[in-house]
């Protein structure tokens, strides 16, 4: 026992001592750090990279039975959507046709088809990033979006691609293949909780359908130094053009290419903005490709990464970090990309990030069902029509003992009038 009350202490001191001594070359030398930097980008992307496949992709997975019964899955040690994209890998499709639209009573009767997977993107996708999951280019000439896919476990050679806009239902056929692999993935070591996708207004909402015990995470910080990012995104040809200003808690750093970085030293935020002619593109699969790209750019590290969500009025990606298929709230787990048409390019993100999960003994808490939450919240006033969105997640909170930790607190994140907020946050208003 008195071995474990030292692993925190220590752990905390070496990434202390290991981030000082990386600060003070990088800033002693970094005319130099930008010359190795500028030789070895490749290198670099394919370190902190990772493929549009594991950027854009399904969050959650619901498994329903012969009886009817349906369950969220999740796997402290493997991610269940991960494995379930793998036995899928080696499908191959023939074609793709749409089989249903504005019928709600369809589309739930393919989301809902037993011995099947339900797979559930944060927000809709281009269907040529969906059909890259599998073999076979069935999708080439197509640009509609989809929010799942349904997987059966059956001898049926097909999957469906279903799109929340108007209830639409495509059916992609497949080569005999064979589900043995997707079968697997239920013997082994899941946590089930109880799920359904039900329908809220006119849109479809993955229900937790029982309250539900989520546990409490704490994470080690890992802080990324301002030079790397000014490194990165600034003039990487002519260091003597690049101008810093300090005032208070702000450092800003600008090229000769109207492109500028502004650090805030007390919260750690970054803002980058590029004021050189840019253009949105023309469609939802442009522009996330376009995000994409510069998420990789970027260099911001993407381990548990996700795609989030799009404004298609604002033309802004967002990007956050999830935990067990749930996602991190708050700006220092995520990072947001606004393409804005003729005018800038903006990155909003954080030098902090999460990176080393360390032992917590905080009890899990218990959060009320779907149907509670909305409930509770049209009891306080709030309208249920006004609700864009419900999800489960973690809010994020530096230790008040050390500022190289974060706690992770679960709780209902509600997408209101288009703003998110935390459950806690509406009731306590």
């Amino acid at each position: 026992m008195k071995f474990k009350q030292y692993i925190i202490p220590v752990s905390l001191t070496l990434m202390v001592i290991l981030s000082v001594v990386l600060s003070v070359v990088l800033w002693t030398n970094p005319t130099n750090y930008r010359s190795k930097q500028s030789n070895t980008t490749g290198t670099k992307d394919e370190i902190v990279g990772k493929s549009k496949r594991y950027i854009f992709t399904p969050v959650q997975a619901l498994y329903m039975d012969d009886s009817g019964e349906s369950n969220l899955l999740t796997n402290s040690s493997v991610n269940v959507v991960s494995e379930i994209k793998r036995s899928i890998r080696n499908y191959e499709g023939t074609d793709i046709k749409k089989v249903s639209e504005n019928s709600a009573s369809q589309y739930f009767k393919i989301a809902k088809m037993t011995n099947a997977y339900l797979l559930s993107y944060p927000d809709a996708v281009p269907v040529k990033f969906v059909t890259k999951l599998f073999k076979g280019d069935v999708a080439n000439d197509e640009n509609y979006q989809i929010n799942r896919i349904v997987v059966p476990l059956n001898k049926e050679a097909k999957l469906y691609l279903l799109s929340d806009d108007k209830f639409q239902v495509y059916q992609v056929d497949l080569r005999k293949h064979s589900t043995n692999q997707l079968a697997n993935i239920l013997k082994t070591s899941l946590q089930k909780i109880p799920a359904s996708l039900q329908q809220i207004g006119t849109r479809p909402e993955v229900f937790i359908d029982n309250d539900v015990q989520m546990q409490p995470y704490k994470y080690m910080l890992n802080t990324q130094s301002e030079s790397f990012y000014v490194s990165r995104l600034l003039n990487d040809e002519d260091t003597q053009s690049i101008t810093t200003k300090r005032r208070k808690d702000i450092n800003v750093y600008s090229d000769s290419k109207n492109r500028q970085l502004l650090f805030n030293t007390k919260s750690k935020a970054v803002q980058y903005s590029n004021y050189q002619n840019n253009q949105s593109k023309d469609s939802l699969e442009g522009n996330l490709t376009e995000s994409y790209n510069d998420l990789i750019r970027l260099g911001y590290p993407l381990e548990n990464v996700r795609f989030f969500a799009y404004d298609e009025k604002t033309k802004t990606a967002n990007f956050n970090t999830f935990v067990e298929g749930f996602p991190i709230f708050g700006s220092s787990s995520s990072v947001s990309i606004q393409i804005q048409s003729k005018t800038a390019k903006k990155y909003n993100f954080s030098l902090n990030n999460p990176q080393v999960p360390l032992p917590s003994n905080a009890n899990p808490i218990v959060l009320p069902s779907t149907k509670k939450v909305l409930n509770n919240l049209e009891n306080a006033g709030y309208r249920v029509n006004d609700i864009n969105k419900i999800s489960l997640g973690y809010t994020w909170k530096i230790d008040k003992d050390s500022k190289l930790v974060v706690n992770l607190t679960p709780d209902w994140y509600i997408l209101y009038r288009g703003r998110w907020h935390s459950y806690s946050q509406l009731m306590d208003s």
